[in-house]
C-alpha cells in the first residue's frame, strides 16, 4: 500500500510540476469566478459582483428562471464545453507522457527494482493519470456549488455528480492513451491515438443519433398519414352507407377518394423510408454497443440536474418564453416536436448500465491488453 501511495504522490508531483496543469487550473478557476460574478437582485440581475446591474422581470431573486439559468450554465457550458472538451484535451496532453516516461530506460528500471509488481505499477500509474481530471473537476464543482448557494441560497449537492461523470468520461480516452503509450513509448503517438479514437466515437455516435432522428421523423410522418387516411376512409364509408347522400355528394366523394389515394401513397413512401433507415440504425447501434458512450455519459448529468418543466438553455438565451394566463413561464412555441420528444425519451430510457457499465467493460478490456503487454515486455 505504501508503494502504491508513493507512486500516486510521485505522479502528482510530476503532473503539478508541469505548466499545463497550472494553466488548466487557472482557466478553471477563472471560469468559476466568471460564473460566480453573475448574481440576482430583487429587481433583476447583477454582473461583475454588483458593478453592473439590469432590471429583469424574469431573472431575479424571486424568479424560478434564475435557478434554471444557473444550472443550465453549469450543465450546458461549464461541463459540456469546458470540462468535456477543452479541459479534456488539455488533460490528455498533460497525461500522454505518463506511460512513455514510465517505460523509458532508466525510469522503468528504477521502478521495477522496488518490491512492487508490474501489475500494481501499471494500474497505480493509470490511477495517477486520472488525478488530473479529478482535481480539475472537483475544484470546478466546489466553486459552482458555493456560487449557487451564495447567489440563490440553494445548496444543490447534485452538482457533485459531475465529478464521477467527468472522471469516468476522461477515463474512456485515457485508457487508450495509456495503452498506446506503453506500446509506442511515444507521448505524441499516445495523444494522437486517443484523439483519433475520440473523433471516431464522436462520428459513430453522431451517425447513430442522426439516423435515429430521421427514422423517428419517418415513423411519425407515416403514423400521421395513416391516421389521415383512416379519417378519410371513414368519411367515404359514411357517405356510401347512405345511398341518398352518396348521390348528392358525388363530387365530395370523388375528392375524398383522391385524398385517400394521396394519403395512402404518402404513408407508403414514409414506410419505405422508415424500413430503409431502421436496419442501418440498428447496425450503427450494434457497432456502438460495446464502445464507450462519451456523449451519453455527459448527458447523464443533464438528465439528473435539469428539473422537469425547466426551460432549455436555447429558449432562455434566445428569449423565446413568456408568461401564460396563470402566470407560469412557458416557451413561445411548442417545446418539442413529436420526433424530438421520442428521441429524448429513447435516450432517457437507457439505463445507467447500458451507458456507463458497457463503457467500463470496454475500458477494462483495453486496460487488460495494456497490462498484459506491460507484464510481458522485456524492458
Amino acid at each position: 500500500m505504501r508503494a502504491v501511495t508513493a507512486i500516486l504522490l510521485d505522479a502528482y508531483r510530476e503532473l503539478s510540476s508541469r505548466k499545463i496543469f497550472w494553466i488548466t487550473l487557472l482557466l478553471s478557476l477563472s471560469l468559476v469566478i466568471g460564473y460566480a460574478c453573475i448574481g440576482f437582485t430583487e429587481t433583476g440581475m447583477s454582473f461583475l459582483f454588483g458593478l453592473y446591474s439590469i432590471e429583469s422581470e424574469y431573472f431575479n431573486l424571486e424568479s424560478p428562471l434564475s435557478g434554471v439559468l444557473y444550472r443550465g450554465l453549469f450543465v450546458s457550458f461549464i461541463v459540456a464545453i469546458w470540462l468535456a472538451w477543452a479541459a479534456t484535451i488539455l488533460a490528455l496532453i498533460s497525461t500522454a507522457s505518463i506511460f512513455p516516461d514510465l517505460v523509458a530506460r532508466g525510469s522503468i528500471d528504477m521502478m521495477l527494482s522496488k518490491p512492487v509488481s508490474r501489475f500494481t505499477v501499471f494500474f497505480a500509474k493509470y490511477a495517477a493519470g486520472l488525478l488530473f481530471a479529478l482535481l480539475q473537476v472537483t475544484i470546478v464543482c466546489a466553486g459552482v456549488f458555493l456560487a449557487i448557494g451564495w447567489r440563490l441560497g440553494e445548496w444543490d449537492w447534485m452538482i457533485f455528480l459531475a465529478i464521477p461523470i467527468v472522471v469516468v468520461f476522461f477515463s474512456y480516452l485515457f485508457c487508450i492513451s495509456a495503452v498506446a503509450g506503453v506500446v509506442s513509448r511515444s507521448s505524441i503517438t499516445a495523444l494522437l491515438v486517443a484523439i483519433l479514437f475520440w473523433f471516431m466515437l464522436f462520428s459513430i455516435q453522431t451517425a447513430e443519433s442522426m439516423l435515429l432522428t430521421f427514422k423517428l421523423e419517418s415513423q411519425v410522418a407515416m403514423e400521421r398519414q395513416e391516421e389521415a387516411a383512416g379519417r378519410t376512409r371513414a368519411a367515404i364509408e359514411a357517405i356510401r352507407a347512405d345511398e341518398g347522400a352518396a348521390e348528392n355528394q358525388a363530387t365530395r366523394l370523388a375528392r375524398l377518394n383522391v385524398d385517400l389515394e394521396i394519403e395512402e401513397e404518402a404513408a407508403a413512401d414514409q414506410r419505405r423510408t422508415y424500413e430503409a433507415l431502421a436496419p442501418w440504425h440498428r447496425r450503427i447501434e450494434l457497432l456502438l454497443a460495446p464502445l464507450p458512450k462519451t456523449g451519453q455519459t455527459i448527458g447523464l448529468l443533464e438528465r439528473w440536474l435539469v428539473r422537469e418543466g425547466d426551460l432549455g438553455m436555447q429558449e432562455i438565451m434566445t428569449g423565446n418564453f413568456r408568461r401564460d394566463r396563470d402566470g407560469e413561464i412557458v416557451p413561445n412555441y411548442e417545446r418539442e416536436t413529436e420526433p424530438m420528444r421520442r428521441l429524448t425519451e429513447h435516450y432517457d430510457s437507457r439505463s445507467l448500465w447500458s451507458v456507463i457499465g458497457s463503457s467500463l467493460l470496454f475500458q477494462a478490456f483495453i486496460l487488460g491488453i495494456g497490462a498484459w503487454i506491460f507484464l510481458r515486455r522485456d524492458f
